[in-house]
């Protein structure tokens, strides 16, 4: 359910509307979705559906709406969904830092979130510790860096200048 699946953001919506919880049942799901690297814009379009389409709300809504308007508020809050996810998958900046925890590791994610701070550059940072992540990428040496799901650096912490020159060509 990364952000180059563009049938992440539908199927997101579409698992979200028979679920029933409030915003804070949802918030683990959440978490868990972000941890197994799911794109934000993905998550928030998933939250939203749970939250504003749910199949019991639309139940309850039923007696006292006419089929027609519940009809036309989910076809209006779905493409409001659909277009919230996909926007935020486009525009939001994806960088993962692998390590295994070590200082180095540690260094490197503070010195992304403080230069992308500094720049104004929004982005969605993560800590990846998953081995099989690593070889994924290919890395066996950290920390590394993934931009966009492109691996821009392995091994010892990089300068702010690289750190800037990432951000800065990223986000165009």
């Amino acid at each position: 359910m990364g952000k180059d699946a563009w049938w992440s953001v539908p199927l997101a919506v579409l698992i979200g509307v028979p679920m029933y919880t409030n915003a804070a049942g949802v918030i683990p799901i959440v978490q868990a979705l972000l941890a197994k690297g799911a794109a934000l814009g993905t998550v928030l379009a998933f939250m939203m559906s749970v939250i504003a389409l749910s199949l019991p709300e639309m139940v309850i809504l039923r007696k006292v709406l006419k089929g027609r308007l519940i009809a036309t508020f989910v076809g209006v809050v779905a493409a409001g969904i659909l277009l919230v996810g996909y926007v935020f998958n486009a525009v939001l900046l994806h960088v993962k830092v692998l390590g295994t925890g070590c200082a180095s590791c540690r260094n490197t994610l503070t010195l992304v979130r403080t230069v992308a701070d500094d720049l104004g550059v929004a982005l969605e940072l993560d800590k990846v510790e998953d081995l099989q992540q690593f070889v994924r990428y290919g890395v066996m040496r950290t920390p590394a860096v993934v931009v966009n799901e492109q691996l821009v650096h392995v091994g010892g912490v990089p300068t702010r200048e690289k750190v800037e020159g990432w951000l800065r060509g990223a986000t165009g």
